[in-house]
């Protein structure tokens, strides 16, 4: 898929079940609150794709085909189908929890690991028969300081006089 244009704004598009969204969205800031964590990082790609909307929810929420996605060495998903691991190629896991699942229109999920925890929104607008806009939100909190994840992470020599 190609992207036509990135960070398309068009309000008159917006999706009918924004509302319906908007409890997703206060629970995982319950989510978040009730966590703890130091800091909580937005980020939120919005693009437009030459594609059906069909065509782009199945690359996206797909579970079982990952080659797209050059970080990863593994996807390995629960038998209910609710919840799956991403193993880094270094096979470092990140543990995801699927909280909405409206085809095609809108996919969120939870996901924690050691490090971070958080949450991700995708909402697919069907602009035309064969143009989709996609927003992606990612929110995610450190579950500790910068300074404390490196000192752990880096060597002794390396941060003899940085960490305590």
């Amino acid at each position: 898929m190609q992207a036509l244009k990135v960070k398309l704004t068009d309000p008159d598009k917006t999706s009918q079940k924004a509302s319906k969204y908007r409890a997703v969205f206060d629970y995982h800031a319950i989510y978040n609150d009730k966590k703890g964590g130091y800091e909580m990082t937005t980020t939120k790609i919005e693009a437009v794709f030459a594609e059906n909307i069909g065509r782009v929810w199945e690359v996206v929420t797909s579970l079982s085909t990952s080659e797209w996605r050059s970080d990863l060495s593994s996807i390995e998903v629960s038998d209910d189908q609710k919840s799956f691991i991403e193993y880094t190629k270094q096979g470092y896991p990140t543990k995801f929890t699927i909280t909405a699942f409206d085809s095609p229109q809108f996919y969120a999920f939870t996901m924690e690991n050691d490090n971070i925890f958080g949450k991700w929104t995708g909402e697919f607008q069907k602009l035309a028969a064969r143009k989709t806009k996609i927003i992606f939100t990612e929110y995610v909190t450190a579950k500790k300081k910068l300074h404390e994840a490196l000192c752990k992470e880096l060597s002794k020599e390396t941060t003899a006089n940085l960490c305590p």
